[in-house]
């Protein structure tokens, strides 16, 4: 996590160089939408993960989504646009994963949930609502399962005035 402009999708890109070619094809990146994994090579969450766009409901998943057939790692980039259905689905999707190919894949969450809200018309909100507290990803009751372990990058590269930044980042907050 971190502030706009901090380097959260440059760090994950510089990781991603420090993996063998095996080990890449190991690592599923995934986002909300298509402008936002581009940034880092990947493939948006409704792809991989083999979702319809609408509403997703608990129904028994039978397989395992050809994307995650033989991956040890998840990065999401811009998670805070991730819908808490959409979150929650994808969890469940890891989990029956990781049962069926019986070894646990490791989920690494990068974004800023003061930036960019949720993808959410208002009629699926409305739905949503009736379900779960709220509409982002943290509001799944898989959230707190997950044991994120919370990494802060604090210093804005983006921005060489500070005071600015500082600024931005107050407005971002109201």
């Amino acid at each position: 996590f971190g502030l706009s402009g901090t380097g959260k999708t440059t760090l994950a890109k510089e990781y991603m160089k420090t993996l063998s070619k095996k080990d890449r094809t190991k690592v599923l990146v995934v986002a909300p939408t298509w402008k936002a994994v581009t940034n880092l090579s990947g493939t948006t969450v409704h792809r991989a993960f083999e979702l319809s766009c609408s509403i997703q409901q608990d129904t028994p998943i039978v397989e395992v989504p050809k994307a995650l057939k033989n991956i040890d790692t998840i990065i999401i980039d811009e998670i805070s646009m991730l819908r808490v259905d959409v979150f929650n689905r994808m969890v469940q999707i890891i989990r029956f994963t990781e049962q069926q190919n019986n070894h646990p894949i490791r989920i690494i969450a990068i974004g800023d949930f003061g930036q960019l809200a949720p993808v959410c018309i208002a009629e699926d909100k409305e739905v949503l609502e009736k379900e779960y507290p709220g509409i982002y990803c943290y509001d799944s009751p898989l959230w707190d399962s997950l044991h994120f372990q919370k990494i802060v990058l604090h210093q804005v590269h983006r921005q060489d005035d500070k005071r600015f930044a500082d600024h931005l980042e107050l407005l971002k907050y109201g």
